[in-house]
């Protein structure tokens, strides 16, 4: 787009053919948030409207005569992790077909596989603590992973709701860098690896991480997930589980996730073995 990179930007994924850069703003602006606030209750029918004789409505507590429903100020329970939602027969179908089309793509070895995991401060989203990612080179069977600490949030550590590992890098040492250098070197590892398909544990929000900082993944760039992988390796519609879960059940040994650099080695580790365990079927799997 003719911008010139500066200290306060970043650059971009580039598509094939195109390797400029395009620049974006490395403290990412505040996200605003729109809540979805519960109404007031709805009006009464008549049969709610009719009292007995002690003035209450049949039925139902004084609360809820005097327009405080209690059920309609708690908050909706969260998804358990450890019992994902169950995916529609449609959906299940098409991840049997990724796997199949997946398991075709890395047998060609046109594709770098780049798997890219970001930890974030538990306290606000925004802050940016550690970026990782993981190649894989099909033609060489090597992985190579890298794991970056941002200085300016460094002394920011979790713990409350999420492990804080950040120091904890199993694959390699841990650099240090400023955000807009951190997402640099990013950006450098993806354009010397192109052509690259995308792998992610919930890729979604990966994606959704390098839209925010104006790096966007070429339309011709493979998307892969590990969670829908594993769905269509199963044959199990429950999508959602946990990244150790998917350790576990592949006998994949493990430690100190929660690190950025551990978790995109180890997701692409569960690619790998879901991709060796595929080809140990007949051609015609996964069905």
């Amino acid at each position: 787009m003719g911008c010139q990179p500066n200290p306060n930007k970043a650059a971009v994924t580039p598509g094939p053919g195109n390797s400029k850069r395009v620049a974006s703003k490395v403290n990412r602006p505040s996200t605003k948030r729109i809540l979805k606030t519960q109404g007031p209750d709805s009006p009464a029918s008549k049969a709610d409207r009719k009292t007995d004789s002690t003035g209450k409505a049949p039925g139902r507590s004084a609360k809820a005569c005097d327009g405080k429903d209690k059920n309609s100020s708690q908050k909706k329970p969260r998804p358990n992790p450890d019992n994902p939602p169950v995916v529609s027969e449609q959906q299940l179908a098409g991840y049997r077909s990724l796997l199949k089309n997946t398991l075709k793509m890395v047998d060609d070895g046109k594709h770098t596989i780049l798997c890219l995991d970001i930890e974030a401060y538990e306290h606000d989203q925004n802050k940016l603590t550690e970026v990782g990612w993981c190649m894989y080179d099909p033609v060489t069977r090597q992985i190579t992973t890298r794991h970056i600490i941002i200085k300016e949030t460094i002394k920011l550590y979790n713990g409350r709701f999420v492990a804080d590992n950040k120091h904890r890098f199993n694959f390699g040492k841990s650099q240090v860098m400023p955000r807009y250098e951190g997402l640099m070197e990013l950006h450098a590892a993806v354009t010397k690896a192109y052509p690259i398909a995308f792998l992610g544990h919930d890729v979604a929000s990966d994606i959704k991480f390098l839209k925010s900082e104006d790096m966007h993944l070429h339309h011709s760039v493979p998307r892969l997930d590990t969670k829908a992988l594993y769905c269509a390796h199963t044959k199990n519609p429950r999508n959602g589980r946990r990244l150790a879960i998917l350790l576990e059940e592949l006998g994949i040994e493990y430690s100190h996730l929660h690190n950025a650099g551990n978790d995109a080695h180890y997701t692409m580790l569960v690619f790998l073995k879901i991709m060796e365990q595929n080809r140990l079927d007949s051609p015609d799997q996964p069905n």
